[in-house]
């Protein structure tokens, strides 16, 4: 029970076997919250849940040909997203988006330029399966942005995968 102006917290798993409401990804929950108090009455609301919060922990994946296969076959898309130019590099950036729960596979300089790219790989649950996702990250020390692309053949979740990778560079 809640009494009038006041809040509590609650912690419910999501269950991510069930059907879906539509073909594209998105970070957007809907809850609907029925009082047996209020004759009834049913809430909605809505909020968003970050990608990094449905990452699987088990998801690593090594530098193989399926990889390769997978980042050839994959649509793409492209973004430059802000990085503080305290960043310092690649180092920083894989440890922040391993604590976020995405797997680095491989990492290389860019001959005949200050950039590193690392590629890291994520797999969410769905209804229909288990995901994987696929990102390059293309860093420079000092630089104030990242390059990130994204390969995922399910629509809708490049822009989640941009969010994330906003939330962890900034």
């Amino acid at each position: 029970t809640v009494p009038p102006r006041e809040s509590r917290r609650c912690s419910l798993p999501l269950a991510l076997t069930g059907q879906s409401s539509g073909s594209a990804a998105t970070g957007a929950l809907q809850v609907a919250v029925k009082s047996p108090r209020q004759n009834g009455a049913v809430f909605y609301f809505s909020d968003q849940v970050p990608l990094e919060a449905l990452l699987l922990p088990d998801a690593e994946q090594k530098a193989s040909d399926a990889f390769a296969q997978q980042w050839q076959t994959s649509p793409e898309q492209a973004r430059t997203v802000a990085a503080p130019a305290a960043l310092g590099g690649v180092k920083q950036v894989v440890a922040r988006l391993r604590a976020l729960r995405w797997n680095l596979v491989t990492q290389q300089a860019m001959a005949g330029t200050p950039f590193t790219a690392a590629y890291f790989s994520g797999k969410t649950p769905g209804p229909e399966g288990e995901k994987t996702l696929l990102v390059q990250v293309v860093t420079a020390p000092g630089s104030p942005e990242a390059k990130v692309a994204v390969r995922s053949s399910v629509p809708g979740f490049a822009e989640m995968v941009f969010a994330s990778m906003q939330r962890a560079l900034a």
